[in-house]
């Protein structure tokens, strides 16, 4: 894991709770928890991936399209390949995995240029 794998606004983990990336340094990335509490500055080791699941698709407001676990937003398809236990999304140049939250949210700007938020 690097600090150029994140964009602000992607989700991450500090300790237990979900936070979002408000900025990014050469030594650190700046996440914050909630509009009561003030942003923190940590390391790479401070915070932790958020692993992908279905719920986190139907948080971002992805449609279930199918019986199996397949998800669909913006013409974007993703679906659960299960001889390799990932989420697969097939794009020009093959099928890219995806296994953490802040990698949905970035391919979902690269491919939309708008960004995925929780949905309220």
């Amino acid at each position: 894991m690097r600090y150029s794998d994140f964009r602000i606004g992607n989700l991450v983990l500090h300790a237990t709770t979900v936070t979002k990336v408000v900025a990014i340094h050469e030594d650190g990335i700046v996440v914050k928890h909630s509009e009561k509490y003030p942003s923190a500055k940590l390391t790479i080791q401070g915070i932790r991936e958020i692993a992908v699941d279905e719920s986190w698709f139907l948080k971002f407001g992805f449609a279930k399209v199918r019986d199996y676990p397949c998800f669909r937003i913006d013409g974007i398809q993703i679906e659960y390949d299960g001889s390799s236990s990932e989420w697969k999304a097939d794009l020009f140049s093959g099928r890219t995995s995806i296994k953490f939250v802040h990698q949905l949210q970035n391919l979902f700007f690269a491919l939309t240029g708008k960004e995925l938020t929780i949905n309220k």
